[in-house]
């Protein structure tokens, strides 16, 4: 038990050592200042503190803070509004030769949701089956506006349904081992679909495949149909 006792008095030395060198700090500090002298430093932190409280309180939120070092290029920039032309924000008609301050989204991007939206069938069975009229405006599509199409499809496939549907269609692909239905579609099924179920199901998913309306615009769900078109007839 001499030996716990000794453990426990070590520990408790620490702080008591500190607690004394605290005292003495204080003792020394109060035998040089006198207590006039620490009345006027609270008094002159109180002063601060409430100086700085009432400024804030008081301060017109509506204004600009105060600028130490200004950079006028990024704090009082003009701020466009949509419909606005850059010659009412006093500028030279911008870097667009339209001076407009809207710009059309890039191609190939459209906002969120806005993909299930053009299409014009929904979800269901009884709508799949609507879907089979469907024409796609692409099908037609000879020489080089198909091939360019083609293309365009081919890409989209690549970035969208090749990890699932195998490469070029063949199917086979390493998600079919963890039980997902991604059959390949070349051959099978999928040749005797209509150009617009496919798309139908592109758009809305089916089993246990997932909708993917929100990864490909409309046009390029009909592309990417007319490309699988091209590979169920040998790429021709």
């Amino acid at each position: 038990m001499s030996g716990g006792n000794k453990m426990l008095d070590a520990v408790i030395d620490i702080p008591a050592k500190q607690l004394d060198k605290a005292r003495d700090v204080a003792i020394k500090l109060h035998n040089t200042f006198s207590a006039r002298t620490w009345i006027g430093v609270a008094t002159l932190i109180a002063a601060l503190a409430a100086g700085g409280a009432a400024f804030y309180l008081q301060r017109d939120f509506s204004k600009r803070n105060v600028e130490i070092v200004p950079i006028p290029d990024m704090s009082r920039s003009g701020a466009g509004e949509s419909q606005m032309a850059y010659p009412e924000l006093g500028g030279e008609g911008g870097p667009f030769a339209d001076a407009r301050v809207d710009r059309e989204a890039p191609v190939g991007t459209f906002y969120r949701g806005q993909g299930a939206r053009t299409f014009p069938l929904g979800t269901g069975e009884a709508e799949r089956i609507k879907s089979r009229s469907l024409v796609n405006p692409h099908g037609a599509a000879t020489g080089a506006e198909r091939d360019a199409v083609v293309a365009r499809g081919k890409l989209m496939y690549k970035a969208v349904c090749q990890g699932c549907h195998g490469v070029e269609g063949a199917g086979e692909a390493p998600v079919t081992e963890y039980g997902i239905g991604a059959p390949g579609l070349v051959t099978g099924k999928a040749v005797n679909l209509t150009d617009g179920e496919i798309c139908h199901t592109i758009t809305h998913g089916f089993n246990t495949m997932a909708p993917h309306a929100a990864h490909l615009s409309l046009d390029d769900r009909w592309k990417v149909v007319a490309y699988l078109r091209f590979l169920q007839k040998g790429g021709q």
